[in-house]
């Protein structure tokens, strides 16, 4: 997935691979305004409504975490951010 944020600084982004065969997930993003940085997933949830992603910033779990929508693909992020994912390449099903 690739995301847009409104932020602090404006505009942030995050990328977010998930593969829900192996229950794996990966995120990089540019939230703490260092450049795009890629961050642990310490812990991923997958519920009836969302993907939720708990990472690790600099060796802490970090909360709050990103929350993706399954169904309107709508993402909030830490701090409140509220921004829109779109799938770049699907090659299993969500």
């Amino acid at each position: 997935f690739e995301c847009e944020m409104e932020g602090r600084l404006g505009i942030e982004k995050a990328n977010i691979a998930y593969n829900p065969e192996t229950a794996t997930a990966s995120l990089e993003s540019n939230y703490m305004g260092r450049g795009m940085e890629n961050f642990k997933v310490v812990d991923l949830r997958v519920t009836g409504t969302e993907l939720i992603i708990v990472h690790s910033v600099y060796g802490l779990s970090y909360n709050p975490d990103f929350r993706l929508n399954r169904e309107s693909l709508e993402l909030i992020g830490p701090g409140n951010r509220k921004g829109k994912c779109k799938i770049i390449k699907k090659e299993l099903a969500f």
